[in-house]
């Protein structure tokens, strides 16, 4: 998931400073996405859900060690995972 969200972060973040028409006549810009401000949310949105992730992940490999692995060290109130 943290691949495939960071890589729809990279390429849109690339279509709004890049994507744009030009009017064939004059040559002059007539629509940009960066213009758009929904389209400038899309890259904290995507770097939202990938904190999310981490964080949610973080959580169920807490719980699933959880004193499984762990070794109490004296006069401490957390435990240690041993291991890779």
């Amino acid at each position: 998931m943290k691949v495939y969200s960071s890589t729809a972060g990279c390429i849109g973040l690339w279509c709004i400073q890049h994507l744009e028409k030009k009017d064939n006549l004059t040559g002059d810009i007539t629509w940009r996405l960066a213009d758009n401000k929904i389209a400038l949310c899309f890259p904290l949105l995507i770097l939202a859900v990938n904190i999310l992730e981490a964080v949610v992940r973080d959580f169920e490999i807490g719980m699933q060690y959880w004193l499984t692995n762990s070794v109490a060290i004296e006069g401490e109130v957390i435990g240690v995972m041993g291991g890779p």
